[in-house]
């Protein structure tokens, strides 16, 4: 019966492991996907391609040295932090286009765009005053200057993947320990359910149950609390015993039982059987 309890203790582990990695699967998915999309994006140069691009993809490449600062920033106010997206406008190929971009990443060239997902009143208000900037500073009148423009606003995401970095790498690590977690109470389940490796010593022997994290045989002790130790009688350094108290040393744990004079007794023979001489 204590066998099965055991079985039993490990399963618990099992489980519990399994929920932490599925947990952690389901969590990943966004991440993962993002991720792929990201990959596989392609690198634009010009303006059929950015237009094509975005029927297959979700992102684009792009690289230019070209970016101008319009000095029109839209900021989002969170009880947190406020985060600020700085306006440029880039010249690509015969068009300029619209550019929304995180202040949290430098001014470098590669840019890894998106339809921006801003409101249509802040793409109205960023392009009216992009288009009165460039008129006063060319003299051009504003319909040549709206011409000259691709109507769609864009966001670089890099600054959200800056920020979301820690994330991913929180996730993988706790994708891998679940992973570790449940091929290691696996391991465990089965080795004890086939008396292997360290379990050997219980193979055949009956557990007595001292309390509800300790179990005895004539060979060892299960320790099951924080997980599963085995203690192998073999392994002891020093035995000390006080009335209703047991302290068993061993390498590199001290294994603490109270219990009634009786029973601290009958772990103390187990332990040091009494031999007979004639």
């Amino acid at each position: 019966m204590n066998h099965h309890l055991i079985k039993k203790y490990l399963k618990r582990f099992v489980v519990i492991a399994s929920v932490i990695l599925l947990f952690f699967s389901i969590a990943g998915v966004s991440i993962i996907s993002e991720g792929w999309h990201l990959f596989i994006a392609p690198t634009i140069e010009n303006e059929k391609q950015l237009k094509e691009s975005f029927d297959d993809f979700k992102y684009v490449n792009i690289q230019s040295n070209e970016l101008q600062y319009t000095e029109m920033d839209i900021i989002f106010e969170s009880p947190t932090i406020d985060k600020r997206f700085k306006g440029y406008t880039l010249k690509l190929d015969e068009k300029y286009i619209f550019i929304f971009r995180q202040d949290n990443v430098d001014q470098q060239s590669k840019m890894v765009l998106m339809p921006s997902y801003f409101s249509d009143e802040n793409h109205m208000l960023f392009k009216e005053n992009v288009y009165d900037q460039y008129a006063f500073e060319t003299n051009t009148n504003n319909q040549q200057i709206r011409n000259m423009f691709i109507n769609q606003v864009y966001v670089d995401v890099q600054g959200r993947v800056k920020e979301d970095t820690p994330i991913v790498i929180l996730w993988i690590l706790g994708f891998f320990v679940g992973i570790s977690g449940l091929v290691m109470t696996l391991s465990e389940y089965l080795n004890f359910k086939q008396y292997k490796g360290k379990y050997a010593i219980f193979l055949n022997k009956k557990l007595h149950q001292i309390n509800k994290n300790l179990l005895v045989s004539d060979r060892g002790f299960i320790v099951m609390k924080f997980g599963l130790r085995v203690l192998p009688f073999d392994e002891i350094m020093d035995v000390k015993s006080n009335g209703e108290e047991l302290k068993i040393y061993f390498k590199q744990y001290v294994l603490q039982i109270k219990a009634n004079e009786s029973t601290i007794d009958s772990i103390y023979n187990t332990i040091f059987p009494e031999i007979l001489t004639t």
